[in-house]
């Protein structure tokens, strides 16, 4: 198993949440990428999803939350 801890700010959007997921796995970034979070998919044009420059915040952590296992924000596909 492998696995990345990675702290980003609330303001992030989930394309930039996209990028840093590419470099923290040293993945090249060639792929087209889904989150697919609270029924809508976010993510490339290609794959016809919702703009993903939506930042984490909207989501609506809890104040002071302290972290968020990806699993729990969204179902990532790539």
């Amino acid at each position: 198993m492998i696995w990345r801890r990675v702290l980003v700010p609330s303001f992030t959007t989930l394309r930039e949440l996209h990028g840093v997921l590419q470099v923290t796995m040293g993945w090249e970034g060639i792929h087209l990428f889904l989150f697919d979070t609270y029924s809508v998919r976010y993510g490339s044009f290609e794959l016809r999803a919702a703009n993903p420059d939506v930042s984490l915040q909207e989501f609506g952590f809890r104040e002071n939350e302290r972290r968020c296992h990806i699993d729990c924000l969204a179902r990532f596909n790539g």
